[in-house]
């Protein structure tokens, strides 16, 4: 709780739950979902749901492709799932929250890892360690609609700030970050 010196609030225990890749909650529909197994083609991936009310899991669903560092839309409807940064198709799942079940696919760039929706929930941010570009996809159509850089060394852990104007990444083999503009796609410096 981070009202109170960030007491204690919950413990979840994830039992036979190992490479965990990543984690997303929807405040809306209070559901925690895991991704959790291989990060590659060769590898199977799943996504756990579990209610966070009453500590329940709700679903725990295999694929056929890997899982990796997600991201979830502000309705709690979709999830945007990479591959995984060991996978060479650079395809992002678009997954429904409720079931599990895939809806749609976003192909983006190699090595699909980080995953972001903009605050506006009209941009999904799309990172892949093997692509010099950040991918920006249109939340409504699922496709790519503009590619930010060249980046150095690919795209690791990224942030976009509130106003969906600036996009801050790290990335392999590089002390630091770079920032670009979302508008002209540029790196700024």
């Amino acid at each position: 709780d981070i009202d109170h010196a960030g007491r204690l609030v919950q413990h979840v225990a994830l039992p036979g739950i190992t490479s965990i890749r990543g984690v997303v909650a929807s405040p809306g529909t209070h559901t925690l979902y895991i991704s959790h197994g291989g990060d590659s083609y060769q590898y199977t991936g799943s996504l756990l749901a579990i209610d966070l009310l009453t500590g329940k899991t709700l679903w725990d669903h295999a694929y056929p492709r890997g899982v990796d560092s997600m991201a979830i839309d502000a309705s709690g409807s979709h999830i945007y799932m990479p591959d995984g940064e060991l996978s060479t198709d650079g395809n992002w799942n678009v997954i429904d929250a409720r079931d599990g079940s895939v809806i749609g696919q976003i192909t983006a760039g190699l090595g699909p890892h980080n995953t972001s929706v903009g605050a506006s929930g009209r941009h999904v941010y799309l990172g892949s360690v093997h692509s010099p570009y950040l991918a920006v996809a249109a939340t409504a159509s699922d496709h790519v609609t503009k590619r930010v850089g060249p980046l150095k060394g690919g795209v690791r852990p990224f942030t976009i700030n509130g106003r969906e104007t600036l996009a801050f990444t790290t990335a392999t083999g590089f002390l630091g970050f770079q920032v670009s503009s979302l508008a002209s796609g540029k790196v700024l410096y």
